[in-house]
């Protein structure tokens, strides 16, 4: 029967020095608690927007629409999926934006992929954020 192997015997064995041990076994530590005890969605600023413009242009057959903001005049080329939501702010009727018309947006510029809106509300003339 062979004799049980300590710790000292087994680094022995391995030409590796308690000291060394050591110093291996806080660096992994330290990095695991870095790794581990810090959470990454803090550091990443959220990619959804919110803006009130005007739809420039809209392509039902390819799911997309121009929207020009209200604040700097940039305009975005949005696509939409089954997931967005139009809603009418005085009906409350879910219809596809025209061209021209008013709107309240929330949209998403992710890292890939396409800019996409999840939310559109159509605005009456007379409604207003400000």
């Amino acid at each position: 029967m062979k004799p049980a192997l300590t710790i000292a015997a087994i680094l022995a064995r391995l030409q590796i020095s308690p000291k060394a041990m050591k110093a291996m076994f806080s660096r992994r530590v330290v990095v695991a608690v870095l790794l581990c005890g810090t959470p990454t969605a803090s550091a990443m600023p959220s990619t959804l927007r919110k803006a009130e413009g005007r739809i420039v242009a809209v392509e039902p057959a390819a799911h997309r629409l121009t929207f020009q903001r209200n604040d700097n005049h940039k305009s975005f080329v949005l696509t939409w999926d089954h997931r967005t939501t139009f809603h009418h702010s005085a009906t409350g009727a879910a219809t596809i934006p025209r061209a021209g018309q008013r709107a309240w947006v929330s949209y998403r510029l992710p890292l890939f992929g396409p800019d996409y809106v999840s939310r559109v509300l159509l605005l009456t003339p007379a409604t207003s954020s400000k």
